[in-house]
């Protein structure tokens, strides 16, 4: 390995996939980054850095991340993409992900990359990107779900999409993976690619309600909610959004429905109910319910 040279390798076997990016130093010694990764789509099951190895070192980290699959060298952009969707993965599983490695020379530009992708799940038989509600149903389980092993792209098939449907996709990934602002741009070219308007209320409402916009918020979210009764997590948000917005009475209305309907429902019911009480008899102006009882509402279900 020649001095500053850049060797990517990659291994997938069953549920995980394992990218190794390796570079000499000035020295001698080599720098590795190591990134362990769940196929199914929650993004890093670690991700790990080692100055200064040696040789011996070096094959050791092979040997690891090799034991159940051969490591095979690819092309340094791949590796790099791939664990630029690794982040974005992680991000929507509400995983952690190490503020290092968006520093880290193996990993240069990762930041961009991770901006610039198009998709967050890919299937593991041809790694085409799967198709938009594919990545909205994935997206909102937050990654669980089995391992797609088959694509109309594996299959050479011709498929059609509704208009706007990649970019409606694109806005869920966005702020399932907490980039609401990007997420409503996203949502505005659907809707310039004549997307039924009523797909985004719920990227719209959500994203408003992140944005500390609740009224709109909650214009956004009673729609969708129409259209969609039994999904609770967007009933959650519509709660969410009456009560920051001062509807108190709407808001504890609203939550009594969700949780008629919804018995196992993991919203902390009475937390809520109480806070938007408490908020309703001490400040009635205000109409801002306790941050930490409503960041616990927006929890997915």
């Amino acid at each position: 390995m020649a001095i500053g040279t850049i060797i990517a390798e990659h291994a997938a076997v069953g549920r995980s996939e394992v990218y190794l990016l390796t570079r000499r130093a000035v020295g001698g010694a080599i720098d590795a980054v190591t990134a362990v990764i769940e196929r199914e789509g929650r993004g890093f099951d670690g991700v790990y850095r080692a100055r200064g190895l040696d040789e011996v070192g070096v094959e050791e980290l092979r040997e690891i991340a090799s034991e159940e699959a051969p490591l095979t060298v690819v092309p340094i952009s791949t590796a790099r993409d791939g664990v630029a969707r690794a982040v974005l993965m992680s991000r929507i599983a509400q995983r952690d992900v190490p503020d290092w490695i968006f520093a880290e020379p193996l990993l240069e530009g990762l930041g961009a990359r991770v901006d610039a992708l198009s998709h967050a799940y890919v299937c593991c038989g041809c790694r085409a990107p799967l198709p938009p509600e594919q990545q909205i149903g994935r997206a909102r389980a937050r990654g669980e779900g089995p391992l797609v092993l088959s694509c109309p792209a594996c299959r050479a098939g011709v498929t059609t999409h509704a208009p706007g449907a990649v970019y409606v996709a694109q806005a869920w990934v966005r702020l399932l993976a907490g980039d609401p602002r990007r997420a409503l741009v996203l949502a505005a070219r659907a809707e310039g690619q004549r997307c039924d308007p009523h797909l985004l209320d719920p990227i719209r409402g959500v994203a408003m309600s992140a944005l500390s916009n609740p009224v709109q918020a909650v214009a956004h979210l009673r729609r969708a909610t129409e259209r969609a009764p039994g999904d609770a997590w967007l009933q959650a948000e519509l709660v969410k959004a009456l009560a920051a917005s001062g509807y108190l009475a709407s808001a504890t209305a609203e939550l009594d429905r969700l949780v008629h309907g919804k018995p196992t429902v993991k919203v902390p019911a009475e937390a809520i109910r109480h806070a938007i009480a408490e908020v309703s008899l001490a400040e009635p102006e205000v109409g801002a319910v306790r941050a930490e009882a409503m960041a616990e509402l927006a929890a997915p279900v």
